[in-house]
């Protein structure tokens, strides 16, 4: 695919292969995150040496990155030769914040609070209950039918046909 459409750049959150693949075909590989897989999987390689090999494998596939752009609070990603330092990136909402807090059905005077577990999958996060000591509204971010006594869950098929965006809902969080 990468020959065939002559892709001449790979921009890469930082799977290992994508840095040997890039590096096969000349295309150079620039990956972009605030860990490496050989940093989050060394502590286990240390109980289970015999996996040292994937993580040596993935070692060199770092290796072979054009450059690395890092993230804050990043771990060691030593393993990357040309390493550049670079801010947060995230996207911002554009929309007024009285308009999203009417589509939340949010009065001006009403805290907001936003909880977010991205890519939970519905698994019940422990001690939510705290959530009702506060007066305060509380939205949670929820992939499945997980109820929580005293948030309310949004759905990003909600957020679409309302026509908001997840950076919506943060920008008017309190």
């Amino acid at each position: 695919y990468i020959s065939r459409n002559q892709i001449s750049i790979i921009v890469s959150d930082i799977p290992p292969l994508s840095f040997a693949i890039g590096h096969r075909l000349r295309s150079p590989v620039i990956g972009i995150s605030n860990f490496s897989w050989n940093w989050i999987y060394e502590p286990y390689v240390k109980s289970f040496p015999e996996y040292s090999e994937i993580l040596r494998f993935m070692e060199s596939c770092y290796e072979k990155a054009a450059l690395f752009l890092r993230l804050p609070f990043a771990g060691d990603v030593s393993v990357f030769l040309a390493i550049k330092d670079i801010p947060l990136i995230a996207r911002s909402s554009r929309k007024d914040r009285n308009r999203i807090r009417n589509t939340l059905n949010i009065n001006d005077r009403e805290k907001l609070v936003l909880i977010t577990f991205g890519g939970s999958h519905g698994k019940q996060i422990k001690n939510m209950p705290v959530c009702s000591q506060y007066p305060v509204r509380y939205f949670i971010t929820e992939n499945a039918g997980t109820q929580y006594p005293y948030c309310e869950v949004l759905k990003n098929v909600w957020l679409k046909n309302a026509g908001l965006e997840f950076e919506d809902v943060v920008h008017t969080s309190d």
